[in-house]
């Protein structure tokens, strides 16, 4: 019986609507590469449950979610009140929820560099990965994405 830290994608049937068992073996293959101490995150196993059926627009909202919650993790581990001399936000960062109401992508990001959490080249590659997640999970009239 898998762990509830196990990550696994599966396939209900072989409706054209459903990911094929291919398919299916190319996400969990990438799987593997999510961190062990969040892989229970509940974001990941959103992103799982609709990349069966192909919600590849959820799945990209669902995962950016997980990676924006183990950035603010990371500096909350890391020190707040670096975070808020570095990004100087409009009200002083002191837990969690703060980041929801007070903090963009694009400044968590920023941020997190300033601070120590990323390097030059993750903080270019989150970018990326935001401008992503922007182009398809958050514009209306953006292609649909798919696995490859």
């Amino acid at each position: 019986m898998p762990k509830k830290t196990d990550l696994a994608v599966t396939f209900p049937n072989d409706h054209g609507d459903l990911m094929s068992p291919e398919e299916a073996s190319l996400v969990s293959k990438e799987i593997v590469n999510v961190r062990e101490e969040v892989r229970d995150c509940p974001y990941l196993a959103e992103a799982l449950r609709v990349l069966t059926v192909k919600g590849y627009r959820s799945a990209i909202g669902s995962y950016w979610n997980a990676v924006i919650d183990d950035i603010r993790q990371k500096i909350i581990h890391r020190s707040l009140d670096l975070f808020n001399k570095e990004i100087n936000p409009k009200r002083k960062i002191e837990k969690y929820e703060d980041f929801q109401d007070h903090v963009t992508d694009h400044d968590l990001i920023e941020g997190a560099y300033k601070i120590g959490v990323f390097s030059w080249e993750a903080r270019k590659m989150m970018h990326q990965a935001r401008e992503t997640r922007n182009l398809f999970d958050g514009h209306p009239k953006s292609s649909d994405p798919g696995l490859l």
